[in-house]
């Protein structure tokens, strides 16, 4: 009976020594797992072939069958999961996940979190891909953030894109400097700076152009800083626009009721102003309430003129009367 706990003993320890080497601060755990570490130092490898082919790396983990098993000089790595970061040399990556990162090979300061996440990923850096196949064609991209499953899936060397939700940006294969919110936001857009705030492919509620300003609400062609295919509703509205007082001033050439009235008659439309069909349907809000205002104020200047010749009138004809009274007074004496 002592013989055979001290053979089970003996081949336990033999067993896990094979598994278990450490060196330098490192920690090996599986079939080959950091076998080939020479300088390398401060590694933890748990899983068949684990950093099997690392040297010089430090400071790396990589946890799964073939997690950072043909990399070799990487350091300040995290991979947890099978194959992810197969082949990098890398370094300050964090990929978890079956797959996550799996061809990356020089890029830097990468986080893929879910399965395949980031798995083409070559040299490109800085990148966050959250779910599953955020990023997952993504070479040598840049300073992207996706998050959601499938969120920038197509995308190849498109950089510093931000999208957020499921199938976000998910066609886009160059584009950059773009934001697509909501589910499947931006889906089927190709271009760069753009702005996508949507939960469906088909329609988006938000749409801007960072390269030039444009905003659309409702609409993704807009012509002006700001379009909205709808009705807007508010309390007040503000718009920057000079103002007419110099209608005022004594040297200002006003133009009379007739020679106005000629041009009406003439044009069918006031002076000052376009006809219908100029307009197309469509008015400058400023341009139109300060043409507006400045007939108002060539108005209250004829009414001005009117009141005055008014007031004439009416104290003439108060003289009349009182004359017409005085001589009623006389014919009646006689």
């Amino acid at each position: 009976m002592k013989f055979l706990k001290l053979t089970f003993y003996f081949l336990t320890a033999f067993t896990f020594s094979t598994l278990v080497y450490s060196q330098e601060n490192n920690t090996f755990l599986g079939d080959n797992a950091g076998t080939n570490t020479s300088t390398g130092s401060d590694n933890t490898f748990l899983g068949s072939s684990a950093g099997e082919n690392n040297t010089s790396g430090d400071k790396n983990t990589f946890i799964g069958r073939l997690a950072g098993a043909y990399g070799s000089t990487g350091i300040q790595n995290t991979f947890i999961g099978g194959w992810s970061g197969y082949v990098n040399n890398g370094s300050n990556n964090t990929f978890l996940g079956y797959l996550a990162g799996r061809q990356n090979t020089t890029g830097d300061s990468n986080t893929f979190i879910g399965l395949n996440s980031g798995n083409k990923n070559e040299t490109g850096s800085n990148n966050v891909f959250l779910g599953i196949q955020t990023g997952f064609l993504n070479t040598t991209g840049n300073e992207n953030v996706c998050l959601g499953a499938h969120a920038g899936r197509k995308n190849t060397i498109g950089e510093k894109n931000v999208y957020i939700g499921t199938y976000a940006g998910f066609t886009n294969p160059n584009g950059s400097y773009n934001v697509f919110l909501g589910n499947k936001a931006g889906y089927n857009e190709t271009g760069n700076n753009k702005l996508h705030i949507a939960n469906n492919p088909s329609s988006t509620l938000i749409y801007g152009e960072f390269d030039n300003g444009k905003v659309g609400i409702n609409t993704t062609s807009p012509e002006n800083e700001l379009d909205v295919c709808g009705i807007i509703r508010g309390n007040e509205v503000k718009v920057q626009s000079g103002w007419c007082d110099f209608v005022f001033e004594d040297d200002y050439q006003l133009q009379t009721l007739e020679e106005e009235e000629a041009y009406v008659a003439e044009n069918g439309y006031l002076s000052g102003f376009e006809s219908e069909e100029e307009m197309e349907g469509e008015i400058q809000l400023g341009d139109v309430t300060f043409r507006q205002q400045q007939k108002i104020e060539e108005i209250m200047l004829h009414l001005f003129e009117m009141n005055k010749k008014i007031s004439t009138l009416e104290q003439q004809n108060e003289e009349l009367q009182k004359e017409n009274t005085q001589l009623k007074q006389i014919i009646n004496k006689h």
